[in-house]
């Protein structure tokens, strides 16, 4: 059987949430910073706090973007994006919906930034 490694990451704030969220792939997904060497396409038991922990995510996921450290991009953080797994895709992108409607309003400029997409709502 193939082994899981385990990730444990806490996203602070509504606006961390949304400069992590990924709805661009296929299922929805997460860019968790880690330091850990995971390799594209390995499964990971995900053990996330969402915004003060009132939200906890805990599920199997997979790694579809890496950002090695010293990497360019996503403002220099090393991590992996992971998507949620299909029986999951709903669930997850309701709860982080739910929670990107707690970001303020922001200025053009910002958004630009920060790359924030909403996730569709259908």
């Amino acid at each position: 059987m193939e082994e899981i490694a385990t990730i444990h990451y806490h996203y602070k704030t509504p606006l961390e949430v949304a400069k992590a969220n990924m709805p661009f792939l296929k299922r929805g997904g997460l860019f968790i910073p880690t330091s850990e060497g995971f390799g594209l396409g390995d499964k990971l038991e995900c053990h996330l706090a969402l915004v003060n922990e009132e939200h906890l995510i805990t599920a199997v996921v997979e790694v579809v973007w890496i950002a090695p450290p010293g990497m360019a991009g996503y403002h220099n953080i090393a991590g992996v994006g992971v998507m949620f797994d299909e029986k999951d895709t709903k669930v997850f992108s309701k709860l982080i919906g739910d929670i990107l409607e707690d970001v303020e309003v922001l200025d053009k400029e910002n958004s630009d930034t920060f790359g924030i997409i909403k996730p569709d709502s259908g």
